[in-house]
């Protein structure tokens, strides 16, 4: 069973929500932090914002406390499970917001598919003693077919907090509960052996940290609802063109083509302006999850002997490319002496099968939406 529960939720206003709301801050360059902050003094970002020279995140709380003097946010005074829809591209994510509990992570009740940096986890465990806030909830998913029922069931006119469209066109749509159904929700989900991370392990284990945490922040939709997508890779290379797809041939199967396409055991390459198809033999005695994806056998069979990327997280020669972004656009954006590795998609129920069975994927293999905006539901800590 998983334990669930409801929270005080620190949130913006109805009139200021579509103002305060933003990506998550990785998701900036440089120059659109600093635009942002100038041009929109609503936004989160200036709750990010630190004007002091220390490299501490006291000044977050601070700038929290600032904008509820200001009637931007303010917190609510009763705990609820807030009910969620964000709707993108036509497609409706439909789930709660709420508590989950750091000891079932503890305990593997709430399962990982990916590792993480020890580097990482002390950086946002420092945000979290200090700022003492999650702008932003983990993003966890179930096997549970029939337990959303209840929640399509209690979208009340009455409890809508939200229903607004931002810049990026999707649509947020946000419900209280009532102290029943709550209780009803959280009934529901003590019935479910696991809960599974799709995306924000950073933020899970980050929490553990601080002995003081005992939750995390969650938007919990079921497995059958999410998107998932591949990271695509971007690699620099210092050499001809010819000479590189030379070394490459000697090490995968190639087959120039006119355009990429979805395939689950083959991805693309894009090379001096040419595509072409590029699939490992496969071997069929090696019954192992992990070594039979096919962003593992790159690594091993390409990324390494090649490229000599042996460590992918940490080597500037080589970007993540969210599956998200349109090809035609991203194609526009290599440049000379770059290769782009475009990779098929991991699913979901294979996500869940390497998680059930305690393995972890290579860095960056899966781009899993719904993406929640910064500043929508918060938790004070």
């Amino acid at each position: 069973m998983v334990k669930i529960s409801g929270f005080k939720a620190t949130r913006p206003t109805k009139s200021h929500v579509s103002k305060f709301i933003t990506k998550g801050y990785s998701y900036y360059s440089k120059k659109e932090l600093i635009s942002e902050q100038k041009n929109n003094p609503y936004s989160f970002l200036n709750i990010l914002n630190n004007n002091k020279t220390n490299s501490n995140f006291n000044h977050v709380q601070e700038n929290l406390q600032c904008f509820k003097k200001k009637g931007i946010i303010r917190q609510d005074k009763e705990d609820y499970i807030y009910i969620y829809d964000q709707i993108k591209n036509n497609i409706t994510y439909s789930g709660i917001i709420c508590g989950i509990s750091l000891k079932e992570y503890k305990q593997k009740k709430i399962k990982i598919h990916e590792k993480t940096l020890r580097k990482r986890e002390l950086i946002f465990a420092k945000y979290l003693s200090q700022a003492k806030v999650y702008a932003e909830p983990v993003l966890i998913t179930h096997k549970s077919k029939y337990i959303h029922k209840i929640i399509n069931e209690n979208k009340k006119d009455k409890n809508q907090l939200y229903n607004f469209i931002d810049i990026d066109n999707t649509q947020h749509i946000i419900w209280t509960t009532t102290t029943e159904i709550g209780k009803d929700i959280i009934k529901k989900f003590s019935h479910i052996d696991n809960l599974y991370i799709a995306d924000g392990h950073h933020r899970m284990s980050s929490s553990l940290i601080n002995d003081s945490i005992n939750q995390c922040l969650a938007y919990i939709v079921p497995y059958s609802q999410l998107t998932t997508l591949p990271f695509h890779r971007i690699i620099h290379y210092n050499s001809t063109p010819k000479e590189l797809l030379n070394r490459i041939s000697k090490h995968i199967n190639l087959k120039q083509v006119k355009t990429p396409f979805n395939s689950q055991n083959s991805a693309h390459m894009y090379l001096n302006k040419v595509w072409y198809k590029i699939q490992f033999n496969q071997d069929k005695t090696d019954l192992d999850l992990i070594n039979n994806l096919f962003i593992k056998q790159l690594s091993e069979k390409l990324l390494k002997p090649v490229f000599k990327i042996k460590d992918e997280r940490n080597n500037k020669d080589i970007k993540f490319i969210p599956g998200d972004q349109c090809i035609e656009e991203l194609i526009k954006r290599i440049e000379q002496n770059q290769v782009l590795f475009y990779l098929p998609t991991i699913k979901i129920n294979t996500i869940m099968e390497i998680s059930d069975n305690n393995k972890t994927m290579p860095p960056k293999s899966t781009f899993i939406i719904p993406k929640i905006p910064s500043g929508l539901i918060m938790m004070e800590l």
